[in-house]
């Protein structure tokens, strides 16, 4: 998965995320989920990384879970009049069609560095630059955002000691805690971006906080038959539909 082609993958996580939502039925749903998970398998990224980006929506899904657990109409649970029997078999297919979303995107962002992606995207929607359509200035712009997330997060760790040091502090301490903390990390961010605009003004490429790592592609045959396997399963999915 790491050494396709960024532009391959980019098109073939949105189809089968469209696919997803798109799925009539649970039979249909499941062969996606299957097709999503050895794809997974194939990236080799440890279980523990998938687990943590699905915890992150945890509270989400069960949100959304007993919004169709009390709201939907059917047959009820358990002989309880405010319990959907039909909203609970919903809600778990609403969660994991989620989750398939979820863990594709997650495939994407996990196997494909910022500057490839935003590159990736600039060649799929180079076409609409004979429309007068600033292509290029998107890709810019959109690789900024790719680099900003992770420069975000590396802050804000950096300010996790001084954050649980006031766990322990008084009220209005915390609060004054709190706007330090705040200010310290507007300050560093504007610091950032003020190098980073100096190095696009000299015509210099912007440095990522997460480093481009350089694998040697797989062939162009093997990268064909990996589409068409995966293009070919959805087609057959939107066949039976």
């Amino acid at each position: 998965m790491h050494r396709l082609d960024s532009r391959l993958k980019l098109v073939m996580v949105s189809v089968l995320i469209a696919a997803v939502f798109s799925a009539p039925g649970f039979v249909q749903l499941s062969v996606l989920a299957a097709l999503t998970l050895a794809l997974m398998a194939l990236s080799a990224i440890a279980p523990v990384v998938w687990w943590r980006g699905l915890w992150f929506f945890r509270w989400f899904f069960l949100f959304t879970l007993v919004l169709h657990l009390l709201f939907t109409p059917g047959h009820t649970l358990f002989g309880i009049e405010f319990l959907s029997q039909d909203g609970l078999k919903t809600g778990l297919t609403v969660i994991l069609r989620l989750c398939l979303a979820v863990c594709l995107a997650s495939l994407l962002s996990l196997t494909v560095d910022a500057s490839c992606l935003a590159r990736a995207g600039v060649d799929l929607l180079r076409p609409l630059a004979r429309f007068g359509i600033p292509v290029e200035r998107w890709g810019a712009f959109f690789l900024l955002i790719l680099n900003f997330l992770p420069l975000l997060r590396q802050e804000l760790n950096a300010l996790v000691p001084r954050a649980r040091a006031l766990a322990s502090a008084g009220f209005r301490q915390r609060l004054d805690g709190l706007r330090d903390l705040l200010s310290t990390l507007l300050f560093r961010l504007c610091d950032h971006a003020d190098t980073w605009a100096l190095q696009m003004a000299r015509g210099e490429s912007v440095q990522s906080p997460c480093p481009a790592v350089k694998l040697k592609p797989l062939p162009v045959f093997v990268q064909i038959v990996v589409s068409c396997g995966v293009f070919g399963v959805v087609g057959v999915l939107w066949l039976w539909r």
